[in-house]
């Protein structure tokens, strides 16, 4: 059953057979024009795009061999990258990414593979992927995947996807330079958001990375089965870049809640700016509402009413006061 979104139009099948001599490239209208076409020498990498037509998935599976687990995998999106060893091929799921800008919804795609020797078999929800300059160099045949097998393709993919990771990261990471900077200026109401997206960004690039780089470690840890020994070697240099992506993911993910807390404190210091402000306002009316609510009254026996300098007494009086006390909260720091 197919849990993803509903897509139009049908699956399509692109069948690549390449050697150090040879090169052909067609699409494949489905199993049955597959069959013959696989039995020819060469490695063969087949590109399945679209996940959505669960017929052909079927199909797929009776005439490539695939166990019935797989298939149900191959279908149901949102899987965590992870490694399946069968009788005679091996299975992995990985998670590729949209690159996008940092205040935008990232999202990641299922991208599924079936590796047996010989054959490598590629899934993706949709189109656009980071795979079309290894195509670009197979067809002019400048790559070093013409001479060798199905697991350095399959490495050469795992690859690409892991370096689609710190194309991302590296976004992130101007984003959030300059996200600090405008924070230490003033801190704004959209900065909240902002943050909060970045955060759920890298929270998308962790759980596609994560389980990958563990994956990834289980396939060094087992004896040469699909992946020859000069290719683990390859394979064990994917495996560095994923711990870097994680690495680089918990860096970022400690920045941003860095920049969270910066923000919050901030915004107490221009508030606690304000508050001080106001208080030695109100501190330095305090003396000057007393008087004035002393010689506000209506008393009929008060003897500064009759005296010809009280008023302009009482401002100098008011003014020294106010004067003073600005000098002194000046002298202690607070203005």
């Amino acid at each position: 059953m197919y849990t993803g979104q509903e897509r139009p139009g049908a699956a399509k099948l692109r069948l690549l057979t390449f050697s150090e001599q040879q090169f052909t490239e067609r699409d494949v209208a489905g199993p049955d024009e597959l069959r013959p076409l696989l039995a020819a020498p060469g490695v063969h990498w087949l590109n399945v795009l679209g996940v959505h037509d669960t017929r052909l998935l079927e199909a797929l599976g009776t005439a490539l061999r695939l166990h019935p687990l797989t298939v149900e995998d191959l279908a149901s999106l949102g899987q965590r990258p992870k490694v399946e060893e069968y009788d005679d091929y091996l299975f992995m799921v990985a998670r590729m990414l949209r690159p996008c800008a940092p205040d935008e919804v990232l999202r990641s795609e299922q991208f599924s593979l079936v590796l047996r020797e010989g054959l490598l078999v590629t899934f993706q929800e949709s189109d656009g992927d980071p795979f079309g300059p290894l195509r670009e160099r197979l067809r002019q045949g400048r790559s070093r995947v013409r001479g060798m097998g199905a697991d350095y393709l399959a490495y050469a993919l795992i690859d690409l996807v892991v370096d689609q990771y710190f194309a991302v990261l590296e976004g992130y990471g101007d984003e959030l330079e300059a996200m600090e900077e405008e924070v230490l200026e003033g801190p704004a109401r959209d900065q909240v958001q902002r943050v909060d997206r970045l955060k759920r960004n890298l929270l998308v690039v962790r759980r596609a990375v994560w389980p990958l780089r563990d994956a990834l470690a289980s396939l060094l840890r087992t004896e040469p089965a699909y992946f020859t020994r000069p290719v683990k070697d390859y394979l064990r240099d994917a495996h560095d870049h994923a711990v870097q992506v994680v690495d680089a993911v918990e860096t970022q993910r400690e920045l941003v809640t860095g920049i969270h807390d910066l923000y919050l404190t901030t915004l107490n210091v221009r508030m606690n700016d304000v508050m001080k402000v106001l208080t030695i306002i109100a501190t330095i009316f305090i003396p000057l509402t007393f008087l004035a609510g002393i010689y506000g009254m209506n008393f009929e026996h008060m003897p500064e009413y009759h005296w010809r300098w009280a008023y302009p007494a009482l401002w100098l009086i008011m003014l020294g006061i106010a004067s003073g006390m600005i000098v002194y909260f000046r002298r202690r720091g607070w203005l």
